[in-house]
């Protein structure tokens, strides 16, 4: 069985479903087995790395053995999905290209004005080699793909939904505002020997990613303790009584454009605009389509649980390490 490019180096497949029922608990650094395939301990690391790297500043260098453990149940989680979505995507011809992984590198390096050899570059800054980021980008192209194909058929939006939220954002109401993402980084604690700077270099870490290419709302949900992280950070501000700090940058910044890090009396901030409007102003038809695709996304996440539960039952899982569960 084929398995994605993300996968190829770090997996081991079992010559047959005899050898599945031999002994994997015997095989040293195995996770996890999906179907016909491991999961190695090394493939689940890296994948929490991000995480443990930015808890651990906020800790003082340690994190707590519970915090850590679910941290590695996320990511193992994490693992077996993408390991799904690759499955389904061979199963479904949806399989992404080399060549259209490097045409979507060099759209990414267009968009931030740079070259695709000054692209990766301050990739690998960040930490990722040319192969990892080709094979993050290609299992992005894959998943959106899948998703897209097993999910999307099964959200509709109504015209009286588009309508209400028009209403609910736009009516009757006027005074500059501006839509965003937001990324919220907490300061550390009171008792924690960490200062400030360890936020904000954290803060700036996720601004260098954003600016290198990487979905700031994928970024929001993963890092942000914001209340808006679990929407990709999606939030209105309204000029004059929206938070002073975080309104007179977002009021000054372009469609599209990051801000620098903002420090607030609650941690180092990221926003990026999205639009700036007067609701009054607003028509609903040059709104609708935006409206629709907001309507569209937010009905889609369950669906994807839904989804993603249902290739979980079409194969064996079995989470083998311990500590991963």
């Amino acid at each position: 069985m084929r398995v994605s490019a993300r996968s190829i180096a770090s997996i081991l497949i079992f010559a047959g479903s005899s050898a599945l029922s031999a002994a994997p608990r015997q095989v040293e650094g195995v996770a996890a087995v999906v179907g016909d395939e491991v999961i190695l301990r090394s493939e689940v690391q890296r994948a929490a790395t991000p995480a443990l790297n930015r808890l651990a500043s906020q800790n003082g260098g340690a994190v707590p053995p519970e915090l850590k453990r679910q941290v590695y149940h996320q990511a193992i989680q994490a693992v077996i999905d993408a390991r799904l979505l690759a499955a389904a995507a061979q199963r479904m011809n949806l399989e992404t290209t080399p060549e259209e992984i490097d045409s979507t590198i060099d759209e990414i390096a267009k968009q931030e004005g740079l070259t695709t050899e000054e692209l990766y570059v301050e990739v690998e800054a960040q930490g990722l080699s040319r192969d990892q980021y080709q094979q993050e980008i290609g299992a992005q192209l894959t998943k959106m793909r899948v998703i897209s194909a097993g999910v999307r058929s099964r959200v509709t939006v109504s015209e009286s939904e588009i309508e209400a939220l028009f209403e609910e954002r736009y009516a009757a109401r006027s005074g500059r505002r501006v839509r965003l993402r937001h990324i919220l980084i907490p300061w550390p604690p009171p008792d924690s020997d960490l200062g400030r700077e360890h936020a904000t270099e954290i803060a700036e870490e996720i601004r260098a990613s954003a600016q290198g290419g990487q979905d700031f709302a994928q970024l929001a949900r993963r890092y942000s303790a914001a209340p808006s992280a679990e929407n990709g950070g999606l939030m209105d501000l309204e000029e004059g009584t929206a938070v002073a700090a975080l309104a007179g940058p977002a009021l000054s910044l372009a469609p599209g454009e990051i801000s620098p890090v903002i420090e607030t009396r609650h941690g180092a901030n990221l926003l990026q605009v999205l639009e700036r409007f007067d609701p009054g102003e607003v028509e609903y038809e040059s709104m609708r389509d935006a409206l629709y695709m907001e309507l569209f996304e937010r009905s889609t996440q369950p669906e994807v649980a839904k989804f993603l539960e249902e290739l979980r039952e079409e194969r064996y899982i079995e989470i083998i390490a311990p500590d991963f569960k």
